[in-house]
């Protein structure tokens, strides 16, 4: 069974689910800009490698291979989960078979700079709300 996070939150929470299977698969770099994004192993076995933002500069328009030494490496099987806090970078490395749940989770203060952003890339926030990043 998926566990349910952050079902306590005094805030309203909005779910972004997804289920992805990959076999013999790196992802791209990707950044978190969620309140939280739950990666959560439901078969199989995945090498996740993540970065703290401080290391931006240091990693941005790099090759995977190059960035790795900059990286926290975990390594899940079925049953873990991950929780990546916002802003944080993040990749997957996998070597058989893996099937993972992916619950980006946004609160109502979140929701609408993040669809934004996910939906039309060439929108920049305001410097306001620069805060979000």
């Amino acid at each position: 069974e998926i566990p349910n996070f952050f079902t306590e939150s005094k805030i309203p929470m909005v779910n972004n689910s997804s289920i992805s299977i990959y076999k013999n698969h790196t992802s791209d770099l990707q950044q978190c800009y969620s309140n939280h994004t739950v990666l959560y192993i439901i078969d199989g076995m995945t090498k996740i490698y993540i970065f703290n933002p401080k290391h931006n500069d240091e990693i941005k328009g790099k090759g995977l291979n190059i960035i790795k030494k900059w990286g926290h490496i975990k390594e899940l099987k079925k049953g873990d989960y991950l929780i990546i806090p916002t802003n944080w970078l993040y990749f997957l490395e996998t070597q058989d078979k893996c099937i993972i749940y992916n619950n980006k989770i946004n609160n109502i203060f979140t929701i609408v700079p993040n669809f934004i952003r996910d939906y039309y890339k060439s929108f920049t926030l305001p410097d306001f709300i620069s805060s979000v990043n």
